[in-house]
C-alpha cells in the first residue's frame, strides 16, 4: 500500500528504485519525506513546485543547475533530481543522522563560547561555498542545521536554495532577505540565539562577550561569511558540541512531531508569489492614478525595528571608542559623511584635541526603543550613560537616526525627544 505523499511522487521514485517511507519533517518546499535510496541508503525528498513564470523557472533551474557543483562537508548532499510532472520536481538529499540545534536548544538553551564557534565557523564556510556560485540559502535556522555525530553542524533544506524567498522568523533580515549579506545574518543570529543566557556568577565570561561582539557586529556592518568565521575564531576556542541524552531528544522530537509547531517559518509559495505580482500590479495602478490626481501616497517597507534597534545600541557603544581614538577619519564607522550626525562629532572630537583633555570615553545603553520611519530612517530611542575622562555623566536620552547604507548602519542625525513629537511617524509605537 503507497503512502499519502505528494500525488505521483511514491510511483515516480520507485520508477527510479526509491522507496519512501514516511514524512521527515517541513522545509521550504512544504513537506519533506523520509526514503531508501536504490543502494539501501537513506535520503530525503522534497517536492519544488516550479509552476512559476518562464523567467522565474529558468531562474530557479539555473540555481538547481548551480548547486549541483557545490559539494562543502558541512552542506547535505545533493543525491538526484526526478521530474515528477511538467511543474513539480523531487529534490533527493542525504539523510543526516542527528538532532537539530533547535532541539538542542530547547533542552540546552545556552551554549558556552567555544561550542557557538563550533557552530558557526563551519557553517561560515558552507555560505562562503554556495555564494561563491551566486546562490543563498535563505533559511539558516535552528530547524535548518543537523548536529551529526560528535556534533558537526550540517545545513540542510536545499530546496530554499533553488526556490528562494523563504525564511525562519527571528532569523531573517528586513531587507536582506534572500541575499548573501541575510544569509549572514541569519547565521549571526543563531550563534547569538545558542550564546543567550550563557553567564557567570559575576557577569558575562570574557570568552563570551568576545564570541557576542563579533555576532553583534555582523548584524551592524557588511561582513561576508569569511570576516565572520575569523572574528568568531579568534575571539574563542572551537570545543565540542555537547548534545544531550538521546533518550531526552528522542522525546522532544516526539513532543514536536505531536505538539503545535513552535517555529514561524514562510515557505515561498508559487500562488504566493502570483498574489504578489498581481499587487505589485495593482499597486503601480493606484501609484499612476495618484499622480494624476497629484496625491502623495506613502507604502511604508517592512518594519526594520530590531535590526535598527540592535544597530543603535552598537553604534552608541562603537561611537565612545571612536572618540577615544581620536582618529577623524574613524568617525565614518558610526555616522554618514557630511551628516548632521558626523558633524557634530567631528566638531567635539576637535575641541576635545584643542583643550588637551582625556579622551577616554566609555558608553553603555540603558535602554534602547524603535520608534518608527521618517523620510526612510528609522528612529530609535536610546538612554545611555557615558563616563568621560573617568567623570560619569548623567544618564543621556536621545533619538537616533538611522539610515542603512552599503557599510552598514550609520547615524545620521541625532534628535531630541521634543523633535520626534512633532513629526508623524508611519509606523511604530509612536504611530496611533
Amino acid at each position: 500500500m503507497d503512502l499519502a505523499t505528494e500525488p505521483g511522487l511514491t510511483s515516480a521514485l520507485r520508477a527510479r528504485g526509491y522507496q519512501v517511507r514516511g514524512p521527515a519533517g517541513v522545509g521550504a518546499g512544504g513537506t519533506a519525506w523520509a526514503a531508501n535510496a536504490p543502494d539501501g541508503g537513506r535520503v530525503v525528498v522534497g517536492v519544488l513546485d516550479l509552476d512559476l513564470t518562464l523567467a522565474e523557472r529558468r531562474a530557479a533551474v539555473d540555481r538547481l543547475d548551480r548547486l549541483r557543483e557545490v559539494e562543502h562537508p558541512h552542506l547535505a548532499r545533493l543525491v538526484d533530481v526526478v521530474a515528477l510532472d511538467g511543474h513539480r520536481t523531487a529534490l533527493i538529499t542525504e539523510a543526516v543522522d542527528g538532532p537539530t540545534v533547535g532541539a538542542v536548544l530547547s533542552v540546552r538553551p545556552a551554549w558556552t563560547a567555544g561550542e557557538v564557534v563550533t557552530l558557526v565557523v563551519p557553517l561560515a564556510g558552507v555560505l562562503g561555498a554556495l555564494h561563491a556560485h551566486g546562490l543563498v540559502h535563505g533559511d539558516v535556522a535552528p530547524e535548518n542545521v543537523v548536529l551529526a555525530p560528535g556534533g558537526r553542524p550540517v545545513l540542510i533544506d536545499l530546496a530554499g536554495i533553488v526556490l528562494g524567498g523563504g525564511g525562519t522568523r527571528g532569523f531573517t533580515s528586513p531587507r536582506g532577505q534572500g541575499t548573501a549579506r541575510g544569509d549572514v545574518h541569519a547565521l549571526a543570529q543563531l550563534g547569538l540565539a545558542a550564546l543567550r543566557g550563557a553567564k557567570v556568577a559575576d557577569g558575562e565570561a570574557p570568552a563570551d562577550q568576545a564570541v557576542r561582539a563579533a555576532l553583534e557586529s555582523a548584524l551592524l556592518d557588511r561582513v561576508d561569511p569569511d570576516a565572520l568565521a575569523t572574528a568568531c575564531f579568534d575571539a574563542a576556542a572551537a570545543e565540542p558540541v555537547e548534545l544531550p541524552d538521546s533518550a531526552v531528544l528522542t522525546r522532544v522530537a516526539l513532543t514536536r512531531l505531536t505538539g503545535a509547531p513552535g517555529v514561524e517559518r514562510t515557505l515561498p509559495d508559487p500562488r504566493v508569489a502570483r498574489r504578489r505580482r498581481i499587487t505589485a500590479l495593482a499597486a503601480a495602478a493606484v501609484c499612476a492614478v495618484a499622480l494624476v490626481v497629484g496625491v502623495t501616497i506613502v507604502l511604508p517597507d517592512r518594519p526594520t525595528g530590531p535590526d535598527a534597534t540592535a544597530a543603535a545600541t552598537l553604534l552608541t557603544e562603537r561611537r565612545a571608542e571612536v572618540l577615544t581614538s581620536g582618529d577623524p577619519a574613524r568617525l565614518a564607522e558610526v555616522s554618514v559623511e557630511g551628516s548632521p550626525a558626523f558633524a557634530a562629532d567631528a566638531a567635539l572630537m576637535a575641541s576635545l584635541e584643542s583643550r588637551g583633555e582625556d579622551p577616554h570615553v566609555q558608553a553603555r545603553v540603558l535602554e534602547a526603543q524603535w520608534l518608527g520611519q521618517r523620510d526612510g530612517r528609522d528612529l530609535v530611542a536610546v538612554t545611555f550613560a557615558q563616563r568621560v575622562a573617568g567623570t560619569e555623566a548623567e544618564p543621556r536620552a536621545v533619538v537616533l537616526a538611522l539610515v542603512e547604507t552599503r557599510d552598514g548602519w550609520r547615524v545620521m542625525d541625532v534628535l531630541g525627544h521634543a523633535e520626534v513629537g512633532e513629526v508623524s511617524v508611519p509606523v511604530g509605537p509612536l504611530a496611533g
